[in-house]
């Protein structure tokens, strides 16, 4: 009677390691096992990674990102078993940065961020989530639909342009860099306005609203001078957008 009664208990606990085992093994598979070649972009898109094939077991990597009032890291090397170990600041202390596979891309760390600030400007870093991007999201890609836009546009052909640039804004939303989102939403402004959609075309440039309600000595005053000169031309023409949208 003894064995009968604990058998419940015997048999919810292999159950529940056998669920346990399930998930672990689903959680594996989903988790990637090892660094993948390819381009890979933050989000954002103000840092960049290549991942090429090296000797063996090794891969190849180069990082090259961007920070404010454009400072730059920049820093490339060998990565083997996740980790590249590179000159650090001192002799004593090299620069480790870690590479770790996710669903999504790359996860890049570094152990000791000051032995590795050599490589960086002032105002930048590279440690981060690099994201696989979507095909249409790569550079020449977007370069390539902005091109087919314009002739599009050029040629009032203003339904087939919307349809074509638009999808930009969904599709590549977190590895579009700042710049280029506010390009696109001025193009498709213009083009909803060509259309008689002035509430879209509003609600499209709202992300760059609170920029382009700055005169230009406000946006100098708010950001670092390379980044101003950087933002101005869309700020303008946000504002011009903006008040083209609002006049009936």
């Amino acid at each position: 009677m003894k064995n009968l009664d604990r058998c419940p208990v015997v048999c919810v606990w292999l159950v529940a390691c056998i669920a346990s085992l399930q998930f672990t093994s689903v959680a594996s598979a989903q988790r990637p096992s090892s660094l993948r070649p390819g381009e890979y972009v933050t989000e954002g898109a103000w840092g960049n990674l290549s991942l090429r094939p090296g000797n063996d077991r090794s891969m190849l990597f180069a990082i090259e990102a961007v920070g404010g009032n454009l400072h730059v890291c920049s820093l490339d090397g060998e990565i083997v078993g996740g980790r590249a170990t590179l000159e650090g600041t001192d002799e004593k202390t090299p620069c480790i940065v870690t590479f770790a596979p996710t669903p999504e891309g790359v996860r890049v760390s570094a152990s000791q961020s000051d032995a590795c600030r050599d490589y960086c400007g002032a105002r930048a870093h590279f440690e981060g989530l690099y994201l696989l991007p979507k095909a249409a999201c790569v550079s020449a890609a977007v370069a390539a639909t902005r091109k087919s836009f314009k002739q599009l546009y050029d040629g009032r052909q203003y339904v087939e342009a919307r349809a074509k640039l638009e999808p930009l804004l969904i599709q590549c939303a977190r590895t579009l860099h700042r710049l280029e989102d506010g390009r696109i939403r001025n193009d498709l402004a213009v083009t909803l306005h060509k259309l008689g959609d002035l509430t879209g075309c509003l609600a499209l440039l709202q992300p760059w609203a609170e920029d382009a309600a700055l005169t230009d000595e406000g946006v100098r005053e708010n950001y670092p001078p390379s980044d101003a000169d950087l933002m101005l031309p869309v700020v303008r023409a946000t504002r011009t957008n903006l008040k083209l949208c609002r006049d009936k």
